[in-house]
């Protein structure tokens, strides 16, 4: 197994919105456009902590730019959701 680099975010949500950041389709359209840009050289996890009113974005990948501009962009579409 090859391992990359990787850069989390987290973003507070209001606990009316958990659960319901999967039907926001700029954050679908966000991670699967980031995904298909990645290819096999990353990875995108977007999920909820089990813990806190966090969503949290990580994001691996061999290029650290491009890992870095995926991570920014689902995080502040996420933001806007949680109206942070």
């Amino acid at each position: 197994m090859e391992t990359f680099p990787q850069v989390l975010y987290n973003v507070t949500i209001p606990a009316a919105k958990k659960g319901h950041w999967q039907e926001d389709a700029e954050i679908a359209a966000l991670i699967d456009t980031y995904t298909k840009e990645l290819g096999d050289n990353g990875r995108i996890l977007v999920r909820e902590s089990g813990t806190e009113p966090l969503i949290r974005v990580m994001v691996e990948g061999k290029d650290a730019v491009q890992m870095e501009n995926a991570a920014q962009a689902i995080t502040a579409q996420v933001r806007i959701f949680a109206g942070a």
